[in-house]
């Protein structure tokens, strides 16, 4: 939380401004891209505009009212996801993609939010790290709907990966 009231601070209290900044400084950064060295900006238009106009479209086909777009550069996806030997079966996994023009999207990854109660943060936290990694190698085309196509699957196998022992303590 020390983290998010800072960027608030450094953003004069912009809630999208202080999210964008966090992921730029604590996401981008551990699948070792460089943000400010990407292209885009004022000369990315017109067939990228195109493009993401395409994906809205295609998000509304392949999620139909499990997408929605609460606000302008938000697209929130609610996906349903059964889990094997679990009572937390099936898991709500919602993905909320925010892009703004200050993002340069789709030549910057959208930022993405996770919420999924029925599993740990740990496991939230390295579905993240994974969609963002997919996201980067998507870079220069529009992400979302291949990235939220990919979670359900990314979930199960965050899911299914093999537990680390717990060390024990030399008596």
């Amino acid at each position: 939380t020390k983290d998010c009231l800072e960027a608030l601070e450094r953003n004069a209290g912009d809630e999208t401004a202080a999210l964008y900044s966090l992921f730029k400084e604590k996401t981008l950064s551990l699948v070792d891209e460089d943000w400010d060295s990407w292209p885009g900006g004022s000369e990315a238009g017109g067939v990228q505009d195109e493009e993401v106009g395409e994906e809205l479209v295609a998000l509304e086909a392949v999620f139909g009212e499990d997408a929605r777009f609460p606000s302008e550069g938000v697209c929130e996806i609610d996906l349903t996801v059964p889990l094997e030997d679990t009572p937390n079966s099936p898991a709500t996994l919602t993905l909320e993609f925010h892009v703004s023009p200050e993002c340069r999207y789709p030549q910057v990854p959208p930022l993405v939010l996770i919420r999924c109660k029925e599993v740990g943060a740990e496991v939230v936290g390295e579905l993240s790290l994974r969609l963002v990694e997919q996201a980067v190698e998507l870079k220069g085309t529009p992400s979302i709907c291949t990235v939220a196509l990919a979670a359900a699957d990314t979930l199960l196998q965050v899911l299914a990966r093999p537990t680390p022992p717990v060390p024990t303590t030399p008596k």
